[in-house]
């Protein structure tokens, strides 16, 4: 038998396919051991409970936790401490929305306030993603937008705003906000696991932009693994991150 450790839980996991041909799929994929394996990992009943690749196709909403950080909580606080610029950046990505110093830090607040780090759905792949998802909503008012069709589409929607440049003014005061919702795993034909939410954008309570984004957990994981010669660093970010999250947090 093949034995591997599950990238989420860090449980083993036995591979199934790898050298027999399947009946229902040409794909191997890791099957959930419930006991320890010796020389590959020991069991952890609580992480495999709230392990997204064991549990995939669940119902999520942003008030389910788990009970204590675990293994599995300290790991998502070490990544968003040590590489907390390159979060900011990933999230810049996909909304289009630049992540300033000021916005980082509301954030990382409400992020910290929420314990954002004990949702069911947060894991190791999914960090950018969830932590924007579980920092709830924040203004756009003084905010930098870096994709021009997103420009475009709030001068055409909201009245009062406009742009110096690149940033977001207003000619009176007005509520724009942006915020994340319906996060969704699922399980891939591959058997791996696949993962979405919707960025909202509203206008004095309305809202008049939504767009699904699909998590790409390879981008992530290799960005972390780039050498800082490949990648731009701002050590202000990750210094931020490092105040709300001390190491002995």
């Amino acid at each position: 038998m093949q034995y591997a450790v599950c990238p989420d839980c860090n449980n083993p996991i036995q591979i199934i396919g790898l050298y027999t041909k399947l009946k229902n799929t040409d794909h191997p994929y890791g099957k959930h051991c419930t006991r320890s394996i010796r020389d590959i990992a020991d069991y952890n009943a609580q992480a495999f409970e709230y392990c997204s690749l064991a549990n995939p196709n669940r119902s999520l909403n942003k008030d389910m936790k788990r009970k204590s950080k675990g293994e599995k909580g300290e790991q998502i606080i070490s990544i968003i401490r040590n590489y907390f610029d390159q979060i900011a950046f990933i999230f810049s990505k996909f909304t289009g929305i630049y992540m300033s110093r000021g916005l980082a830090v509301r954030m990382l607040k409400k992020y910290k306030s929420s314990e954002g780090y004990l949702y069911f759905g947060a894991n190791s792949m999914n960090v950018p993603w969830i932590f924007a998802y579980m920092a709830n909503n924040h203004s756009l008012f003084g905010q930098k937008i870096v994709d021009d069709t997103l420009r475009e589409l709030i001068k055409k929607n909201c009245q009062n705003i406009y742009f110096e440049g690149e940033w977001i003014r207003t000619k009176k005061y007005t509520d724009i906000e942006f915020w994340f919702t319906k996060h969704r795993q699922t399980m891939t034909p591959e058997n791996g696991l696949s993962e979405s939410m919707e960025l909202k954008l509203t206008y004095n309570g309305k809202t008049f932009f939504s767009k699904k984004i699909d998590f790409d957990h390879d981008y992530f994981q290799n960005l972390m693994n780039y050498s800082d010669d490949c990648r731009t660093r701002k050590k202000e970010l990750t210094d931020k991150a490092k105040e709300f999250f001390p190491a002995a947090d």
